[in-house]
């Protein structure tokens, strides 16, 4: 993620610590094992049994990283049946569970193991939080999950994914909203993507320059529609001193570099806007990253 710059001396010796870090999470791997095959066992007694397990299950998502890693097991393993059995214990729990370290992970696999119509108490009891939630550091990645299986067909998903669109600019630029927008920009349906991309053109100069708002605009970039990608790419290059000082930008240049990443004609335009630009783009610090980008497209 070209937002992040870790130095090498703040980096771990990873000799020393990695045969830790792999016995740990062997070990981990094997006590969440040992407790989704249990509760696996369980399920399959029935009765009793059954009731006790589903009673646990909610539990084991709250509790810890072991417990959450074999509830996660146990919802890949179990039968179609035992899975909606299990999922619903956490009915009246979802906004509790998208917000905790642990249990969002495991109503991330709701989503991914059922079918909207069984995980669709997930979506109920978010509609009228979509923008709270897109904003929180665990909630935006159940956002994600609902937004990789959305479906046109899919009217109440449909609903909560549109909450966004109050407020679409303050995500923009937010450290874990704009990796919502993103997955709206990849995922959502034509009419989601049209209306991010017209959002973005109302202050364009401000996103590309932005730590987190120039991913929202690459990302447009490579999933928006061919006329909106037209239209963003002639914006960015209509006005040449703009474009220096965007490329120029520690954000920005992989925006412009973006550019030539384009589909062919597109490319082409871009190309023939940059390269008269080449020694001024060598000259800057991050500029550089751009002129490289620049001889590459023009040799390929």
């Amino acid at each position: 993620m070209h937002g992040l710059h870790v130095m090498t001396s703040d980096l771990p010796n990873v000799e020393e610590q990695q045969p830790n870090l792999d016995r740990d999470t062997d070990t981990m791997n094997a006590q969440a094992r040992e407790l989704a095959a249990n509760l696996l066992v369980q399920m399959q007694a029935g009765g009793n049994a059954q009731g006790a397990a589903v009673a646990s299950f909610e539990r084991l998502a709250f509790t810890s990283k072991v417990s959450s890693l074999a509830a996660q097991m146990v919802l890949e393993e179990a039968s179609v049946n035992d899975k909606v059995a299990l999922a619903l214990s956490l009915r009246s729990h979802v906004c509790s569970a998208v917000q905790s370290k642990h249990a969002n992970h495991v109503i991330q696999k709701v989503v991914e193991v059922m079918t909207v119509t069984q995980a669709s108490f997930i979506v109920d009891e978010l509609k009228g939080s979509a923008n709270e939630v897109a904003r929180h550091i665990f909630g935006c990645r159940v956002l994600c999950r609902i937004l990789e299986h959305l479906s046109p067909n899919e009217m109440n998903t449909i609903a909560l994914v549109e909450e966004v669109f109050v407020d679409i600019e303050g995500l923009f630029n937010h450290i874990y909203g704009s990796f919502v927008v993103r997955h709206l920009l990849e995922f959502g349906l034509p009419q989601h993507k049209r209306h991010v991309v017209s959002a973005l053109r109302s202050d364009l100069a401000t996103y590309t320059k932005h730590k987190f708002g120039s991913h929202v605009v690459e990302a447009a970039l490579r999933h928006a529609s061919v006329e909106d990608q037209q239209g963003l790419a002639r914006e960015l290059l209509q006005d040449k001193e703009e474009l220096i000082a965007l490329a120029a930008n520690q954000f920005g240049r992989h925006v412009v570099r973006a550019l030539l990443a384009l589909p062919d004609g597109l490319r082409k335009e871009a190309l023939e806007v940059l390269r008269p630009m080449e020694s001024q783009l060598k000259a800057s610090r991050y500029g550089k990253s751009v002129f490289q980008a620049v001889r590459a497209a023009a040799s390929a």
